[in-house]
């Protein structure tokens, strides 16, 4: 067994695709920081989001969910700069 198919075999024995599992990992991996402050959190995931959709694009593997992902995250940026902003012009 070489490595592309070592690397085929692990997430469809969980019944993943590779992206879908490396996305899921991603998120998961941000909780932490989640814990930390939300818009760290956020914008970390961004960060992580966007990278992961060049990896996936220049690779050429699927790239809607990251891409839906990405927006999402993105769109819940926005909002939380927003109540942020507004808290902050109340005061």
């Amino acid at each position: 067994m070489n490595y592309g198919e070592l690397l085929n075999f692990l997430p469809q024995s969980l019944g993943f695709t590779l992206p879908d599992l490396m996305l899921l990992f991603t998120v998961l991996g941000c909780i932490i920081l989640f814990a930390k402050d939300f818009k760290i959190g956020l914008m970390s995931l961004g960060m992580l989001l966007a990278l992961e959709f060049i990896g996936f694009s220049l690779l050429g593997m699927e790239t809607y969910k990251t891409l839906i992902a990405f927006l999402i995250c993105l769109v819940l940026i926005t909002l939380s700069l927003y109540t942020s902003g507004a808290r902050q012009q109340i005061r």
